[in-house]
C-alpha cells in the first residue's frame, strides 16, 4: 500500500498531506496540522530533551496506514521503550547502520520503495562517514563528514517528494568552539542540513512531570525555527510521560489553551461558560476524570486545523 493513498491522511490548504505529530499542540503550532510528507524535518536539541520520544509518536501515528522506519545510528534505542510507547513492532522496521552512507543507501532504497510512511534518523550527529574507520587513531577529518551528508541528503532529496514519507532527522546541540562560554550552541552538519530541512523545531526542557508516584517525565518547550507551509517561530509546550509517551491531557489542555478553546482568567480555567478547575493540576484531573469534555475539547481543536483539501495538482 502506497504511503499517501490512505483516505485518513490531511491535506493542507496546499495540498500537501500531513501526518500528525501526536500532540494537538505541536499540531497547532506547526500550522499545518502536523509534519509533511514527502519532506523533511529536522528535530534538535540537548540530551534528553524528549527528541527521540516525540519521533517515535510520529512513527506511532505513521503506522497508522504503513511500515515506519527507525535508523538508530546511536545505537541506543529500546525496542521495549518503543513498544511502551504504543508502536507495532510488526510494521516498525528497526536498522542499525555500520556507516552513514549505508544509512542513506537504506533509506532512499526505503523511500523508492513506497512502503514506508515515515521515516527517522537517530541522530544525524551519529552519522560516520565510511572512510573514518580508516584513519589513524586520533585523526579527524571533518570534511568527510560534511561530505557524506551533503551527498546523502542530496540524494534522497530526489524520490522524498514522489514517496510520500515524512523523513524526520533529529540532531544533536553542541557549544561553539570558538565561545564555550556564551552559551551559544550549533547543530553538526552546518548549513547542509539547515537547508534540505523544510520544518526545524527546536526542543528545550522546562522542567519535569511528577503527578504521580509512578508517573513521571519532562516538561519541554518546542519552538518552530523554520517553517515553509506557515509563519514559523511558534512554540508548543509538551509533556512526555515515560513509558507513556505525550500526556494527553495536559496536551489538549495546552493545545486549546494555545487557540483560544479554554480560557484562564487568573487561575480558572473556563471552556465557555463552563468552569473546567482551579490550577492546572486540578483542571488537568478533571479532564482525565471526564474524557466525555476531553473528547469534545479534542474535536473543537482538530475542526481548527487545516480541512482537507484536495491537492492542487489534481
Amino acid at each position: 500500500m502506497e504511503a499517501n493513498s490512505s483516505p485518513l491522511i490531511p491535506k493542507t490548504p496546499l495540498g500537501v498531506d500531513v501526518l500528525p505529530t501526536g500532540s494537538l499542540a505541536l499540531d497547532v503550532a506547526l500550522g499545518i496540522g502536523g509534519v509533511p510528507r514527502g519532506r523533511a524535518v529536522e528535530i534538535f536539541g540537548p540530551p534528553g530533551c524528549g527528541k527521540t520520544t516525540l519521533a517515535l509518536c510520529i512513527l506511532r501515528q505513521a503506522q497508522r496506514d504503513g511500515y515506519a522506519l527507525f535508523v538508530d545510528a546511536e545505537h541506543g534505542l529500546s525496542p521495549r521503550y518503543a513498544r511502551a510507547c504504543g508502536l507495532d513492532e510488526h510494521t516498525l522496521l528497526l536498522v542499525w547502520p555500520p556507516d552513514g552512507e549505508a544509512a542513506f543507501e537504506i533509506l532512499a532504497l526505503m523511500l523508492r520503495s513506497k512502503t514506508i510512511s515515515a521515516a527517522v534518523v537517530d541522530t544525524v550527529a551519529a552519522l560516520a562517514p565510511r572512510a573514518e574507520q580508516f584513519l589513524p587513531a586520533g585523526e579527524t577529518r571533518p570534511e568527510l563528514y560534511e561530505q557524506m551528508l551533503s551527498i546523502g541528503l542530496r540524494r534522497i532529496s530526489r524520490t522524498l517528494p514522489q514517496s510520500g514519507a515524512a523523513l524526520i532527522l533529529l540532531n544533536q546541540t553542541r557549544s561553539r568552539l570558538r565561545r564555550p562560554q556564551s552559551g551559544a550552541v550549533t547543530t553538526p552538519g552546518g548549513m547542509t542540513l539547515k537547508l534540505h530541512a523544510d520544518i526545524r523545531i527546536a526542543l528545550q526542557p522546562l522542567g519535569t512531570v511528577s503527578t504521580a508516584p509512578d508517573r513521571r517525565g519532562l516538561r519541554c518547550q518546542a519552538t518552530v525555527v523554520k517553517n515553509r507551509f506557515a509563519p514559523a517561530l511558534r512554540a508548543a509546550t509538551l509533556n512526555f510521560v515515560y513509558n507513556e509517551g505525550i500526556a494527553r491531557a495536559e496536551d489538549i489542555l495546552d493545545a486549546a489553551l494555545q487557540i483560544g478553546i479554554v480560557d484562564k482568567p487568573g487561575t480558572i480555567y473556563m471552556l465557555g461558560n463552563q468552569t473546567l478547575g482551579k490550577g492546572r493540576e486540578a483542571t488537568i484531573e478533571t479532564l482525565r476524570q471526564n474524557p466525555d469534555v476531553l473528547e469534545h475539547i479534542e474535536t473543537l481543536i482538530r475542526r481548527s486545523l487545516p480541512p482537507r483539501l484536495v491537492s492542487l495538482e489534481g
